[in-house]
């Protein structure tokens, strides 16, 4: 089966750049991991202040109740 992708700057021969591919590949997949962790870990930094600012503000209308 013949398949090509679109990338119009980049030509990519199987026989002589296989090993090239490859290795582009691999680099490419690393960086995505290092996106993913990055990622992950701002998402659970942003639940944590958040649960922190809600929590904050639940107890600060306690004591607003308290007071009228």
């Amino acid at each position: 089966m013949d398949w090509q992708q679109y990338f119009p700057t980049y030509h990519f021969n199987e026989d002589k750049n296989r090993d090239i591919a490859l290795e582009e590949y691999k680099f490419c997949c690393k960086i995505l991991e290092s996106e993913e962790r990055i990622f992950d870990n701002l998402i659970k930094y942003m639940l944590a202040f958040g649960a922190v600012i809600v929590s904050l503000l639940s107890g600060a209308n306690k004591e607003i109740k308290k007071n009228i």
